[in-house]
């Protein structure tokens, strides 16, 4: 079996305990806030999640694989928090991928 971390941080920026030490957005929310003087806009934001699906589709198409496990989800915020969060960019959420995050 193999076990994959996908991330967007640069490992150059994490300390002696893995922390990272870097300002940098983490999540929808983020959208509008400024991080090393830019803005972080929508078209910014997903440009970086598709590359995460991208990521996930690669390794799935050089395994050759048919299904995969999650493991370790963790949720960030509340159902309602989250529904609040997304309210500006709802249609990038499908009802059957509310449906998955609801269900972990």
């Amino acid at each position: 079996m193999h076990k994959y971390r996908i991330s967007k941080y640069n490992p150059l920026f994490r300390d002696e305990d893995g922390s990272y030490q870097k300002n940098e957005w983490t999540a929808i929310s983020d959208i509008g806030k400024c991080f090393d003087g830019i803005v972080l806009t929508d078209e910014k934001y997903i440009s970086v999640e598709d590359k995460y699906v991208n990521a996930v589709k690669l390794i799935i198409k050089f395994h050759s694989l048919t299904s995969l496990n999650v493991t370790n989800l963790c949720h960030s915020f509340s159902n309602e928090e989250f529904i609040n969060l997304i309210k500006p960019y709802s249609q990038l959420y499908s009802e059957s991928l509310l449906d998955f995050y609801f269900k972990f």
